[in-house]
């Protein structure tokens, strides 16, 4: 995967948290934004355990959604959950 270092790419790392705060305040803390490929729009992300990969992946439509809408230019299309950590 090639990763795009781009004014979205940060900003959608760097926001990350925050709209995951707002988005699913229950996972606020125990998931990790770690590469976001712009030509993709793929966001992978690290649960800190498989239960909250689980509620990340039930997750995911909303999460993507609030991203888009808070990050100009972010376009994330697809979220891959990484093996916890």
């Amino acid at each position: 995967m090639k990763v795009s270092t781009t004014v979205a790419d940060g900003g959608v790392l760097a926001e990350f948290d925050a709209v995951l705060a707002a988005a699913v305040p229950e996972l606020a803390g125990r998931v990790n934004a770690t590469a976001f490929d712009v030509d993709s729009g793929r966001l992978d992300v690290v649960p800190d355990a498989p239960a909250c990969g689980t509620q990340l992946r039930w997750s995911a439509p909303k999460l993507i959604a609030a991203v888009n809408a808070t990050v100009s230019g972010g376009l994330v299309r697809a979220l891959y959950v990484l093996a916890s950590a």
